[in-house]
Formats: C-alpha cells, structure tokens, sequence
C-alpha cells in the first residue's frame, strides 16, 4: 500500500472544501436574522486561518476538522510505515492529554480541543473494523448493545465529564464500524429512506440549526407559562423539536444544494486538475 503526496493534498482538499465553504454561506441566510458581531467578515476570516477559535461552538467545531485533517492524513502516512503503533500510541497520548485542563484550553472556548482524539478513534474503526466486525456472531445484537450504550452514557457518567466523551467516542466508532461493515441488509421501509435524507443534509443541518437557537428566548414566556397550565415538559420538548426541525430542514435542504454540493464538486475538479 502507498500513498502519494498529490494524493494526500487531494484528501486535504476534498475534506476541508465542505467544512471551509461555510465561511461563504453566512451571508445567504443573513435575512432569516441579525447575525453577532463575532460573525463579521474579519472574524470570519481569522476563524478560517485558526486565529480566532471561539466564535460560537459550530465555527469552533470546523476549526477541529481542519486540525484534525491534518492528524488523520500524517498518521496514515505513519500507520502505512509503521503499522498499529502509529495509530494506538498516538491515541493513547491524546487520550491521556484530554484529561487535563491545559490541552483542553489550548484553542479556547469552548474549552473541549481534548476531543481531538476521536478523530484518531475513527480512523481504528475504519481500519481494523471490518476485520473485528467479521469475527463478531450477532453484529445486530452488538449494534444495538453499542446504540444503547451512546445513548445512555451522558445521563449516567455525566454531560461534561471526561469519562462520558471517552466512552461516547468507543461507542460510536463501534455503531460506525459495526453499520459499514456488519453483513445487514438495507431496510426498505419508508423511515430508512427518511433516515438517509437526513443523513445527507446533516453537515448542514448541523451548521445550520444553531439559527433556531437565536429565538429561544423568544419563547421563554410561552414556555413557562404552558407549564403553569400543566402542559407536561416532554410534550413541550417534542413540539418545539419538530418546530426546530420543520424550520431547519429546508434551509438545510437549500444549503446541501446551492452551496455544498457546489463545493464539493469544485474541490474534486481543482484535484483532477
């Protein structure tokens, strides 16, 4: 197996067009509100050149793609000549170093940069996963033991403890590794279909819902005074979530078209250049 330069400056490339063309699709949405000053075109622009880390905890998150980019592609590179050391020591390493409160800080709020070993996590489940999941007798169970484990992680570790992203990271690079290759046959059921929209639009539904978040002040007064009626809690968390969703979906939908999909074929045609 090997690996070129100018195929590693086409992964480089191919990864970072999407997240990067965020940075020109604030102004599309400008209308839906008053947008900070923090997403001003100079911040915006220091953002992109990791020099301002803390604009809000989406810009932050891009800014962890781009690092971790860089990680991915140079521990390929050594996982190549060195085998599985240079994928578990470096692991272990950033593991142990998201346990204090320096690496965490490193880059500023939101104060998590420790995170940045999930990407090493993901890069173990793309590797040895095919080769662990083919020796597993019941993937399904498996899947569904690693499903409940995500989701019940955070309420009994803890929502910010360290433990609670370390074993979040184990069980979703298990559900990752476990779905790409587990021997499962695709459900042909219309909530599947649904489920892979929405699995297509989610890079920008995720960039995007933090849009429905500048209102939730708006509805602070209804909310409470719905529950001084005696309207229960959950049912008001389901309708304002399928409100948020409602209003999402389509700048989403609008977004993954206009924009993202455009860039992604841009950074694939300036590689083939």
């Amino acid at each position: 197996m090997a690996i070129s330069v100018g195929a590693g400056v086409s992964y480089l490339s191919r990864r970072n067009f999407d997240p990067y063309s965020f940075h020109f699709r604030l102004p599309c949405f400008r209308v839906v509100g008053s947008f900070p000053e923090q997403f001003s075109s100079v911040s915006l622009f220091l953002n992109a050149l990791l020099i301002r880390p803390n604009i809000d905890p989406v810009m932050w998150s891009l800014q962890l793609e781009m690092i971790g980019s860089v990680i991915i592609l140079g521990l390929y590179y050594a996982w190549l000549r060195y085998g599985k050391p240079a994928i578990f020591l470096p692991y272990f390493v950033l593991l142990a170093l998201s346990f204090t409160a320096v690496w965490n800080h490193l880059i500023g709020s939101p104060n998590s940069f420790g995170q940045i070993y999930a990407f090493v996590s993901g890069m173990a489940a793309y590797i040895y996963g095919r080769q662990i999941v083919s020796n597993l007798r019941r993937p399904l169970l498996w899947l569904g033991v690693a499903i409940v484990g995500f989701a019940i992680t955070r309420p009994i570790v803890g929502w910010s403890s360290y433990w609670t992203i370390l074993l979040e990271t184990i069980f979703g690079g298990s559900i990752a590794a476990l779905l790409a290759f587990g021997a499962f046959r695709t459900p042909s059921w219309p909530t599947f279909s649904i489920a892979r929209f929405f699995g297509k639009i989610s890079f920008s539904f995720y960039l995007l819902h933090p849009i429905v978040l500048m209102y939730q002040n708006s509805f602070s007064a209804p909310v409470t005074e719905a529950v001084a009626r005696g309207v229960h809690p959950l049912a008001i968390c389901a309708v304002l979530f399928a409100a948020s969703v409602c209003f999402t979906t389509p700048l989403a939908l609008a977004q993954y078209q206009l924009i993202e999909l455009p860039f992604i074929k841009l950074g694939r045609r300036l590689c083939e250049a």
